[in-house]
């Protein structure tokens, strides 16, 4: 490794080092904005249309006030460009929140359809072909073609859940990846323990549960029957899942035999894990002033636990909020800190939640498309795709026809 200061990578070709090309962007960016600073620093200094403004000053402080500007005006469009781009920032979280949590109605609509389905009560669901199906519309749950709108009535049993739930376990849930929503035997087996053994396809280990808001709309609604309903259709599905795994154990098998075998060694690594890797190679390679470097951030900046960074974001919340947040007396402040948070960002959604709802409503009469709940396109990550390849694979290696018809 050559030394910290002077460290030259020994190829610059982008073709053959593409990730150069975001360093590259990077410093693109940063020569454009410095570009932009010397050209401001410039006009200020230098226009006479300016003279009048600077007169009550004295000559060279035009020179200081030129420094301070540039970096204002940076500041300035750093921030409104950020705020720009992403509207459903602090003044829009709340409403953001109430209208992630919104369809969690329509959630528990299609999981209870996934319910029917399976147990062949229904055979006609549209975008639905294998179980995996529902985990497609899942994603673009905004626009579920299958399901009826949002009723009043369902808004007002929602709303009488949100009311008693708790926050900080039910609902603290922006991104919308805290809860399973159509993972069918993991939310039987959470719901439902005495029902009848599913099938036995492997399941992911999920690090989410299930939202409380299933548990309690069952009990209103009577539908926790559905969780007893016999799973007919994933039955037929494994059927066709043993078939294509016993297809690849033999394509693997045939791959050792020739040498050819999938390399067993990891690709990827952990966030934690790629952490402690670099600190070893550090270790080994790098300079002893770099690893004296790394040694000083490790002790001065040690690595946030998920607890901390929560509570960092929590207390810069309340510290940042434009209207003062009642803390209660507690023994330990962090956890006054998290009450206070929790109980405002509650109350918060219960106000904001009819506002969505509403706009909701209006969209729908003007036959308006729901907009995305969150930032990104969940449906792009549309695994549901592989899984059909698979089944039908399944199925050939079985001799039936090559479509969903079984």
């Amino acid at each position: 490794m050559a030394k910290d200061d002077d460290f030259q990578p020994e190829d610059d070709d982008d073709d053959e080092q593409p990730f150069t090309s975001y360093f590259q962007e990077e410093a693109n960016k940063h020569q454009a904005e410095a570009d932009t600073a010397a050209d401001v620093a410039a006009d200020v200094l230098q226009n006479a249309r300016y003279d009048e403004f600077f007169a009550p000053y004295q000559p060279r402080f035009r020179e200081s006030f030129a420094h301070h500007y540039v970096l204002a005006r940076q500041a300035w469009i750093s921030v409104g460009q950020a705020n720009e781009d992403q509207p459903n920032r602090r003044l829009l979280i709340h409403a953001k929140d109430a209208y992630v949590a919104l369809w969690a109605i329509q959630q528990k609509k299609l999981f209870d359809l996934q319910c029917r389905w399976r147990a062949e009560e229904l055979t006609d669901v549209p975008g639905v072909v294998i179980s995996d199906d529902f985990g497609t519309l899942s994603a673009a749950i905004e626009n579920c073609a299958p399901l009826p709108a949002i009723t009043a009535e369902e808004f007002a049993l929602y709303l009488e859940w949100v009311r008693q739930a708790d926050y900080a376990r039910d609902l603290d849930d922006r991104n919308d990846g805290c809860f399973v929503w159509q993972n069918h035997r993991f939310i039987r087996e959470a719901l439902a323990p005495d029902a009848p053994p599913l099938i036995a396809r492997v399941q992911p280990v999920l690090k989410k549960t299930v939202s409380d808001w299933y548990r309690f709309h069952n009990a209103r609604t009577g539908h926790d029957r559905l969780l007893y309903l016999p799973d007919h259709r994933g039955a037929k599905e494994e059927r066709y899942w043993n078939a294509w795994r016993e297809q690849q154990r033999e394509q693997e098998a045939i791959a050792r035999a020739v040498g050819t075998a999938p390399d067993p060694r990891p690709l990827y690594l952990p966030p934690e894990e790629q952490e402690a890797l670099a600190t070893e190679f550090a270790r080994h390679f790098e300079s002893a002033r770099l690893n004296r470097w790394r040694e000083t951030k490790e002790l001065l900046r040690p690595r946030q636990t998920e607890e901390d960074r929560r509570m960092d974001l929590m207390a810069n919340f309340l510290l940042s909020n434009p209207e003062p947040v009642p803390v209660a007396a507690a023994a330990d402040w962090r956890e006054a800190t998290r009450q206070a948070y929790y109980a405002y960002c509650h109350r918060q959604l219960l106000e904001q939640l009819p506002v969505v709802y509403d706009e909701y409503l209006q969209r729908q009469s003007w036959g308006i498309t729901q907009p995305n709940r969150l930032d990104w396109e969940l449906s792009k990550y549309d695994l549901a795709r592989y899984y059909r390849g698979w089944l039908l694979a399944g199925r050939a290696r079985l001799g039936e026809p090559e479509d969903f018809n079984f």
